[in-house]
């Protein structure tokens, strides 16, 4: 059976209340924190990852639907997600695990499977690439602008 190890980066009384609960459940080898990272930093971890998680309880306050950016640039890092809210960026994209927005434990076996489909990385980077980048959306705009300028 393959070992899960959670990388989570940020700060914050979440954070605390989270190292809490690693501890009293003896997870200290599969659960790793970072406090906040950027750039460089933040780029390692990205590199030991295999999986990403957006927000899981956005429903906490209402949100049943978002477009955070925080997203977009994971999605860039070709790596699959989970989510547990809409974003309709990402509608029928095989690399999002929408899971239910709910306390219910994040099924870790189903989560394995998931990651097992999802590991062409430079495939899903072309896919960023070509559907949320900048440039992609600047060309939309210049199509339909009339040709003389």
């Amino acid at each position: 059976m393959k070992i899960a190890v959670f990388y989570i980066v940020g700060d914050g009384d979440e954070i605390l209340k989270s190292k809490k609960m690693v501890a009293n459940y003896g997870l200290n080898n599969n659960v790793i924190f970072y406090e906040h990272k950027t750039g460089r930093g933040l780029d390692e971890i990205f590199c030991k990852a295999n999986i990403l998680v957006g927000s899981l309880v956005l429903f906490r306050i209402g949100l049943k639907e978002a477009t955070p950016i925080k997203i977009v640039e994971d999605y860039a890092k070709g790596l699959p997600i989970i989510l547990s809210y809409k974003d309709p960026r990402f509608e029928g994209v095989d690399l999002i695990m929408n899971i239910s927005p709910s306390e219910v434990p994040v099924d870790i076996k189903q989560t394995i499977e998931f990651y097992t489909r999802g590991k062409d990385r430079k495939k899903n980077c072309k896919l960023a690439e070509d559907n949320l980048f900048w440039q992609s959306k600047l060309n939309i705009v210049l199509e339909r602008l009339p040709k003389k300028i």
